[in-house]
């Protein structure tokens, strides 16, 4: 997929330098010689732009999550910390405010699934809200909250039954991840195949990708946070019911 030798590519600074910044702003070019007669010649990966928000967001929650732990009241602060800084005009990193703000709210909704009630009602309701706003300027605002209450409707009521569930796992990281490039070495193969048909070839090796990257990266690394944050909560219940006085 390279128009440069085997040699000639291993060699190439760019090869390397793209591996080295690759999660560092801003995204390198792309790799030497690669898809150069795409439609979008060079670009290897445009999902990646996303990785260092990621980086950073993560890194303020392992941040938070070291001086105090990850309690709701915590991550509902920073979350309202972060609309209001986001209200104040910035001339540099209003990216990363504005879509912090995105990943708070996945992350209060997680914490708060529990007593979330998922219904049909609520969710027709807040679509009419959405529709009510639409050329308003309150619907970026509304949408934000609005718009990921129907997101967890959509997942909840219309999701797989547990047993694909669990063979499956949950592959829409993956998917958003490795889609790209493989759509781009198909549009390299297949040069002549419409939109539609680049979608229908890349779909199956994007599943497998997701996949393999679920049950190899993305689930351990889960379970990993899972029993530290366990351990955690664990040790700060027992500091406190140690430190809570007795009464005689």
């Amino acid at each position: 997929m390279t128009s440069l030798s085997l040699n000639d590519y291993l060699h190439s600074g760019e090869t390397w330098q793209y591996l080295r910044t690759i999660m560092i702003y801003p995204l390198p070019p792309g790799l030497p010689g690669v898809f150069e007669s795409n439609p979008y010649s060079h670009e290897v990966n445009g999902s990646l732009w996303t990785l260092q928000l990621e980086m950073v967001y993560y890194a303020s929650l392992l941040i938070l999550f070291f001086v105090g732990g990850l309690k709701r009241t915590r991550l509902l602060v920073l979350f309202l910390i972060v609309n209001l800084i986001h209200f104040f005009p910035m001339s540099f990193g209003t990216t990363y405010i504005e879509l912090y703000r995105y990943f708070l709210i996945g992350m209060l909704l997680y914490a708060w699934r529990h007593v979330i009630p998922i219904r049909h009602r609520y969710a027709l309701i807040f679509i009419v809200i959405l529709w009510v706003f639409k050329e308003s300027a309150m619907f970026y605002h509304l949408f934000l909250l609005v718009g990921a209450y129907l997101v967890l409707y959509a997942v909840y009521k219309w999701k797989l039954p547990t047993s694909f569930q669990v063979i499956l796992g949950n592959l829409s990281y993956g998917m958003f991840l490795y889609g790209y490039p493989l759509q781009q070495v198909v549009a390299y193969y297949s040069p002549s195949a419409h939109a539609f048909l680049n979608f229908i070839f890349a779909l199956p090796f994007t599943l497998l990708c997701a996949w393999l990257s679920w049950c190899l990266i993305e689930r351990p690394s889960l379970q990993w946070m899972e029993r530290r944050m366990a351990r955690t909560n664990h040790q700060q219940a027992y500091k406190e019911h140690n430190q809570t006085p007795t009464t005689t």
